[in-house]
């Protein structure tokens, strides 16, 4: 009688296993390789993230304003004595909305009659991190002030200007960009002739100054 060799259920089992567990190991493979060209691919074109770059608007930009401020007024008169002082210091005081900015002043002195006019030129105005800078002082030295007459001071204030007026008067408050520019007017009486008693002073300013058609009485300016 013959004998039959029983069938191992283990290794049945283990056959469908071990293939099983092929085709896992050659479908992981597969999704590896995949993964690892994706990622060399994203080497050599310098990366596979898109992004939009974040888009911040842009600053609006507007013209600093020369301040009127109670010390000194727009278009007020400040007296000059060339007898006594070497220099006039006008406190100008300026606001500009964008903190950023520097800022320069201009400014042309020029006398009625008088042919060719004084110019301080390009003087810097001090950055502060609020939109009113603080009090800038623009100094006209005493021989850009005339005896005995009526000056007027003519301000531009922008952040950048087309040319230093030093070199190029003519071209004198232009803004770089246009409406950059703030402006204001002042006036110098030179008071050494002693105007308030004496007629001819007196009338060497009325004279002298467009601002004025009478000459003047006890009304005297006063410094700032």
């Amino acid at each position: 009688m013959s004998r039959r060799t029983k069938p191992s259920v283990a290794q049945v089992v283990r056959i469908p296993r071990f293939f099983s567990n092929q085709a896992a190991g050659v479908s992981f493979a597969y999704k590896l390789s995949r993964c690892l060209v994706a990622a060399w691919n994203c080497v050599l074109v310098g990366g596979c993230v898109v992004t939009s770059a974040e888009e911040f608007p842009e600053e609006t930009q507007v013209p600093p304003v020369v301040v009127d401020t109670p010390d000194l007024p727009i278009g007020s008169i400040v007296a000059f004595d060339l007898n006594n002082e070497n220099e006039l210091r006008l406190n100008i005081t300026v606001r500009d909305d964008n903190i950023d900015d520097d800022l320069e002043i201009q400014a042309r002195l020029s006398v009625v009659g008088q042919s060719m006019p004084e110019y301080v030129c390009d003087t810097p105005i001090m950055k502060t991190q609020e939109p009113q800078r603080a009090q800038s002082p623009l100094i006209v030295d005493r021989s850009k002030i005339r005896p005995g007459a009526c000056t007027k001071v003519e301000i531009a204030v922008s952040s950048r200007f087309a040319r230093p007026c030093a070199t190029n008067p003519e071209l004198f408050g232009i803004p770089l960009r246009e409406d950059d520019v703030g402006r204001a007017t002042f006036w110098i009486w030179e008071m050494s002739g002693n105007p308030a008693a004496n007629p001819t002073a007196a009338q060497g300013i009325v004279t002298s100054c467009a601002l004025l058609t009478t000459a003047p009485s006890t009304s005297m300016p006063t410094k700032p």
